[in-house]
């Protein structure tokens, strides 16, 4: 009898020992750093995702009610990561709430009034990189002994068109250099009018990356940017998208930004790669290796930049994805390829694909 109770005892406390562990584990989020051409700069990347159930005490509202028709609840959360930084800027992440704004839906019906989605566990948004640039003076060097630390990371949620807010605290792991290119997006297979990818959701972000330019360069005579897309489906074949070009055709002199601006596309056309009759189950559930590149071309110099990242098929379009695709042809039609906002009125600067 002596013995099953103690049995009984040694399996209750190594049970509760293993939950202990992973509800550790759940509540750590992992960051990777990448580095750029200005050396006393880095930036986090989520590798590892947090599940932290929610606060039981936490109270819901049943509904909210909005002063405008289209009325959504939703909740628009942050985080914050206290990393290693020098001067003081901005440490803020956004994390997709939903986004912001007033809906017009001119024929739609009027509703004011919306249900609202209690929070069934706190995670962190992978695709958000504002506020994840941190300065760090000789980052790559002085980072380093930072690697296998924790840091503290703070999480906030606010409820729409309301005062409610929750947050929650928990751990950031700076687990090193990022050692291998990033998972980017996830695409469905689409048999709509021509056979071609999707994209259903995205998974990352591409790291900073800048061009070699003194900050304030001004390019003399204009200058004109061209970036070239490649993908390789293993089995399938290659896909080249591109060139896409923006140029100043004015003659003027322009001062430019340092950063590579690099898009990801909403469809990818596999009809020059794969026809209909081809298995396109073998795409399925499967990563494929893919590749930006820009040039620059700027006071008679060309300076070239290059970031490799991976896509993922998951599998074929359901109907429900399939009403909303419109005309694959659209490829890159949608993106600013190298463009502020301040330039959407400017006439001399022309985007197009060569």
């Amino acid at each position: 009898m002596k013995r099953v109770t103690l049995f009984i005892l040694l399996c209750g406390t190594l049970l509760t020992s293993v939950c202990f562990a992973e509800d550790e584990i759940r509540s750590v989020a992992e960051f990777c750093a990448t580095f750029t051409d200005n050396k006393n700069e880095y930036q986090l990347h989520l590798i590892k995702n947090i599940s932290i159930p929610p606060d039981p005490r936490w109270i819901y509202p049943d509904t909210v009610r909005c002063g405008h028709c289209r009325c959504r609840a939703y909740w628009e959360s942050s985080f914050e990561i206290e990393a290693p930084y020098d001067v003081s800027c901005g440490l803020s992440g956004l994390l997709g709430g939903g986004g912001g704004g007033v809906s017009i839906c001119p024929g739609c019906p009027c509703r004011k009034e919306s249900a609202v989605t209690p929070i069934t566990r706190i995670r962190l948004d992978p695709t958000d990189s504002d506020g994840l640039v941190y300065t760090f003076v000789n980052a790559r060097e002085n980072l380093k002994r930072y690697y296998g630390k924790k840091f503290r990371g703070s999480w906030e949620t606010r409820l729409h068109e309301t005062s409610i807010r929750f947050d929650q605290e928990f751990d950031a792991l700076l687990v090193g250099e990022c050692d291998k290119p990033f998972l980017i997006a996830e695409y469905c297979v689409s048999q709509k009018d021509s056979l071609h990818l999707y994209k259903t959701r995205e998974l990352g972000f591409f790291p900073k990356t800048l061009f070699p330019l003194k900050d304030e360069t001004v390019c003399v005579g204009g200058y004109k940017v061209q970036k070239t897309l490649e993908l390789h489906f293993s089995g399938y074949g290659n896909k080249i998208m591109g060139p896409y070009t923006e140029s100043e055709v004015c003659g003027r002199n322009d001062t430019i930004e340092t950063s590579a601006e690099f898009p990801i596309p909403e469809y990818i056309g596999l009809n020059r790669v794969a026809t209909k009759s081809q298995k396109q189950e073998i795409l399925y559930g499967k990563d494929f290796p893919a590749k930006w590149t820009a040039k620059l071309e700027c006071n008679s110099k060309s300076l070239k930049r290059e970031i490799n990242f991976f896509i993922r098929v998951r599998d074929a379009c359901t109907k429900e994805e399939e009403e909303w695709l419109v005309d694959p042809d659209l490829d890159m039609r949608f993106f600013q390829l190298y463009k502020n906002s301040d330039d959407s009125e400017n006439s001399c600067i022309v985007n197009g694909k060569d």
